[in-house]
């Protein structure tokens, strides 16, 4: 069984700023699986590796402000 956790982030768009370029930024952290909420402004994503400051980063590079609410750890 292998921990995977779930890293939730608030979150606001930026002008100009495209889905793709978050896909591709997350993509280089080998991240699969994730989902916008556009209502709740809510980023929800799964992660081998707890370290969502590295996550976090990524994203401020695509122009995407975020704010980190939780992680929660899930057994699969």
């Amino acid at each position: 069984m292998r921990t995977i956790y779930q890293i939730s982030f608030r979150t606001s768009l930026k002008g100009g700023t495209a889905f793709q370029t978050i896909h591709d930024a997350l993509k280089k952290l080998n991240i699969s699986h994730w989902t916008y909420d556009i209502q709740r402004l809510l980023l929800v994503l799964r992660s081998d590796f707890p370290d969502f400051t590295q996550i976090q980063k990524a994203l401020y590079t695509t122009g995407l402000s975020c704010s980190f609410i939780k992680v929660e750890e899930l057994r699969l």
